[in-house]
């Protein structure tokens, strides 16, 4: 079960940081920083740079850095543990959380910001990466609960 549980890991990755790089690009291409397109009522695509951490908060270019290394540090961290076998389950979860660090990592490094543009009206803007982080915790913590 464990070399299916790594390359369930290592696609689930994958899959996510290209869907996020594919559409941080076409939102680039196609909208200017602050440009929006309503989709839906409630959902809008809004092209935003985001210096910060989650949601827009603590928006400081010095922190560039130290979250590109600590969102490759975890990438980095989960990749080994699933090698090193400590990895015994939720392979899915891990995948997505690793694919989301490094897909908002490669913005900080190659952009300076990371790109937002899912705009529901009544909360801050995120990605793909975004997302698949969140969808990841959630799973954990579900799990873990679950186990108690």
């Amino acid at each position: 079960m464990a070399m299916k549980g790594a390359r369930l890991l290592y696609v689930t990755a994958l899959v996510v940081l290209l869907a996020d790089i594919a559409s941080k690009f076409a939102v680039r291409s196609a909208l200017n920083v602050g440009e929006s397109v309503a989709v839906l009522p409630f959902l809008s695509l809004t092209h935003i740079q985001n210096t910060g951490i989650a949601f827009g908060m603590l928006q400081f270019d010095i922190l560039r850095w130290a979250l590109v290394a600590v969102a490759l540090g975890v990438a980095v961290a989960i990749v080994w543990s699933c090698k090193e076998h400590k990895l015994n389950e939720h392979y899915l979860a891990w995948g997505l959380i690793a694919g989301g660090a490094v897909g908002n990592a490669l913005d900080r490094v190659f952009i300076g910001t990371v790109t937002d543009f899912i705009n529901f009206h009544f909360w801050p803007a995120f990605n793909v990466a975004d997302s698949a982080l969140s969808i990841g915790v959630v799973l954990l913590a579900w799990h873990a609960f679950r186990k108690e």
